[in-house]
C-alpha cells in the first residue's frame, strides 16, 4: 500500500485500498480551505422524509449512547444519532447511501461529493484503518443502522498515514492542535451530501499518545456546558395541584433528570416536577443537566409541602382619597380561615378577617410612603391549626 505523500502540498490527493482492501486515506487538508466547488447534480429519486442538515452527531462509548467527550488516539468509540435517524431516501429504492467524514471545522460539505469515498478530507476509521462507507440504509425507512463501535482515530496516522501535522494544523510543539467537523452524512446517487449529522472534534498534541496527540469532542457544530437557571426551591401545598419546570442553558439543550425521594402524588416526568401532594414536609432531591459537552452538573432543590400556604406576592398601590381594594388570597387549609395583621394599615383602609379583603378609601390624611405588613392566615385544622405568613407591602402616594 503506498505510504509516502506530503499533504502540504496543494494537490488532492487519494489513497485506495491496498491489494487486502482494507485502508484508506482520503483527501489532501490543502484542498478543504476555501472550497467553493459547486455541487450541481440533483436528486432523482423521491425523498423518504425532510431533509436533516447539521443534525447532531454524537461521538459515544462503544455499544452506548453515552457521550464521549474526549480521549487518546487509541480510545475506541462509535458515532450516535438521534433515535430514528434516517436518510432522505433509502438505499434500495432511492440509491442513498451512508458516508463518514472529517473536515476542517467550517467547511461547505456542499462542496464535498461522496461515492466511493468523500472527494476531500478523512472519514472514521476503524482499528486497521478501514474507512466507514458507502453503508446501505435500513430498506424502506433509510434508517441509518448498524453503526459500528470500533471506530478509532489513531490508525488515521498510524496506518494510513496522515501526517500528525494535517490534523494539528495551528500552533506547534506541544501546543499544536486543529479544529475539524466529522460525522455521516446521507448521499444521492449522485454522490451530493442530501442529510448529515455533525460532531466538533479538536485535536491537540500530547507527548506520551502513541500516536502524538489526543482529542476532544462536542455534538453539533460547536456547544455549550449547561448551566442551571431556575429556582433552588419551590413550595407545593397538600391537597392542590403545583408544578415546577426546572431549566438549564447550554447546546445542545440539556437533558434534566431528577434523583431522590419526592412525595407521595409528585412525580417528575417529561421535564416537569408536578403533582397534588398528600403529605406535607421537606423533600431534598437533585436536578442533574446534561448534554454531553463536559461532565454532567447537578444542582442541590428543596421542595416543601406546607399544609397552607398565601399565594398572593404584591398589593396594589394605594392613593390618598381614592377607593382601594385588594384581597389576599391562599391554597390549601382545613376548614375556615381567619386573616391577621402584625401593624395598622393605612388610614381608611380595614382587612377583613373572613375573606382577606382589604378595602376602604385612603384617607387624606394618610401618611405618604410605604409600608411593609406580615399577613398570617390560620386555619381550623385539629389539633394543631396549619398557619402561613407572608410579608407586603402597601404603597401609599398623593
Amino acid at each position: 500500500m503506498e505510504r509516502s505523500h506530503n499533504f502540504n502540498e496543494t494537490t488532492r490527493i487519494d489513497r485506495r485500498p491496498d491489494h487486502r482492501g482494507k485502508r484508506l486515506l482520503i483527501g489532501g487538508l490543502a484542498a478543504l480551505v476555501g472550497m467553493t466547488t459547486a455541487v450541481t447534480a440533483s436528486i432523482a429519486a423521491t425523498p423518504a422524509s425532510a431533509a436533516t442538515v447539521n443534525g447532531i452527531a454524537t461521538i459515544a462509548s462503544p455499544g452506548t449512547t453515552t457521550p464521549l467527550t474526549s480521549g487518546t488516539s487509541t480510545t475506541q468509540f462509535t458515532a450516535s444519532l438521534p433515535a430514528q435517524a434516517a436518510c432522505s431516501g433509502d438505499t434500495a429504492t432511492n440509491g442513498y447511501h451512508v458516508f463518514s467524514y472529517l473536515v476542517h471545522k467550517g467547511t461547505a460539505l456542499s462542496g464535498v461529493t461522496f461515492t466511493t469515498f468523500p472527494s476531500s478530507g478523512y472519514g472514521f476509521v476503524d482499528t486497521s484503518g478501514t474507512y466507514y462507507g458507502p453503508a446501505n440504509t435500513a430498506i424502506g425507512t433509510g434508517q441509518i443502522v448498524s453503526i459500528p463501535n470500533n471506530f478509532e482515530w489513531g490508525p488515521l496516522v498510524s496506518t494510513d498515514g496522515v501526517a500528525l501535522s494535517t490534523f494539528l494544523y495551528t500552533g506547534s510543539g506541544s501546543s499544536a492542535s486543529g479544529i475539524w467537523e466529522a460525522g455521516l452524512v446521507c448521499a444521492n446517487t449522485s454522490g451530493a451530501v442530501v442529510d448529515n449529522w455533525n460532531t466538533e472534534v479538536t485535536f491537540a498534541a500530547h507527548a506520551s499518545d502513541p500516536n502524538g496527540f489526543n482529542w476532544t469532542a462536542v455534538p453539533g457544530t460547536g456547544g455549550t456546558a449547561p448551566a442551571f437557571t431556575s429556582a433552588a426551591s419551590t413550595t407545593f401545598v397538600k391537597g392542590s395541584g403545583g408544578t415546577f419546570t426546572p431549566t438549564a442553558t447550554g447546546t445542545p439543550t440539556p437533558v434534566i433528570t431528577e434523583s431522590g425521594a419526592l412525595p407521595a402524588g409528585v412525580t417528575y416526568s417529561g421535564g416537569v416536577l408536578s403533582g397534588t401532594p398528600t403529605v406535607t414536609g421537606s423533600f431534598p432531591i437533585n436536578f442533574t443537566a446534561s448534554n454531553g459537552i463536559g461532565s454532567p452538573i447537578s444542582k442541590s432543590f428543596a421542595l416543601a409541602v406546607v399544609a397552607i400556604e398565601i399565594t398572593t406576592r404584591s398589593l396594589p398601590t394605594a392613593h390618598r382619597n381614592t377607593a382601594y381594594s385588594a384581597t389576599l388570597s391562599k391554597l390549601g387549609g382545613v376548614g375556615a380561615v381567619k386573616w391577621t395583621k402584625n401593624v395598622v394599615l393605612p388610614k381608611g383602609l380595614l382587612l377583613n378577617a373572613t375573606t382577606g379583603a382589604i378595602t376602604g378609601t385612603v384617607s387624606k390624611q394618610a401618611v405618604i410612603g410605604t409600608f411593609p405588613i406580615t399577613f398570617t392566615v390560620t386555619d381550623l385544622a385539629k389539633p394543631v391549626k396549619n398557619h402561613a405568613s407572608v410579608t407586603l407591602s402597601i404603597t401609599v402616594t398623593a
